[in-house]
């Protein structure tokens, strides 16, 4: 299963204008009194209505669900992005401007690029991560981090769209809310592409999605050692 999302457009939105007007009207009376002459009531000007928009047209934001065995690209700039209860599946979020949520997701692989990363109920993910703030852990096990390596045409682009500067990359160490004694992650110096244990997957040529690279000559993020 393969799923690469676009940019999102208003090509919904809908323009609604009712116009009315006042019919003439005549009257005339017999008698002493000059017949009323016929008054023409002024047409009433149209009132254009307001325009209706859809909220979730104008929601940059992306809510992955209950995937399993699935190969998901989110490949365009989001405010926010929420992950849920996903499972054996590859992820790739293209830069976030705010935060990326991972909850109740296991036995996966995600690839990410945000401001801000939280997991909470998460267990064996495999985070190959640029963040600009410290990553944080809440209620998580078995989780292994290294630094962002995905490489292609418009991500530069999309970190100045995200207003994220790829040179700050606090990938390590995480923060563990819930920390009791035994270290819940650990960081690691792996090329991710040919580390078998990661099965890192690439968008389909035909899904239109620019074509991914792990070369070092087309990396924008610094691939940096884990921090102390």
């Amino acid at each position: 299963m393969s799923i690469a999302t676009q940019p999102g457009s208003a090509a919904g939105m809908s323009l609604s204008v009712g116009a009315t007007s006042a019919r003439p009207s005549t009257s005339s009376q017999s008698g002493s009194k000059p017949p009323v002459k016929p008054q023409t009531q002024a047409p009433a000007k149209d009132k254009p209505a307001r325009t209706r928009f859809d909220p979730a047209e104008f929601t940059f934001s992306r809510v992955l669900g209950g995937e399993r065995d699935a190969r998901l690209f989110v490949m365009d700039v989001s405010a926010q992005t929420t992950v849920d209860a996903c499972t054996r599946s590859f992820i790739y979020i293209a830069p976030c401007s705010g935060s990326v949520f991972l909850r109740d997701c296991g036995d996966c692989t995600v690839v990410v690029a945000a401001h801000q990363l939280r997991l909470r109920g998460c267990k064996n993910i495999r985070l190959s991560l640029y963040t600009a703030t410290q990553p944080v852990i809440e209620s998580s096990s078995d989780i292994t981090v290294s630094c962002f390596q995905y490489a292609y045409n418009g991500l530069k682009a999309q970190f100045a769209s995200a207003a994220l500067d790829p040179s700050n990359n606090p990938w390590s160490p995480m923060y563990d809310f819930t920390a009791t004694g035994t270290q819940n992650w650990r960081a690691v110096d792996t090329q991710i592409h040919t580390d078998p244990d990661w099965a890192v997957h690439t968008p389909s040529r035909e899904s239109n999605a620019p074509q991914v690279t792990f070369d070092d000559s087309s990396r924008l993020v610094p691939l940096t050692p884990p921090s102390s």
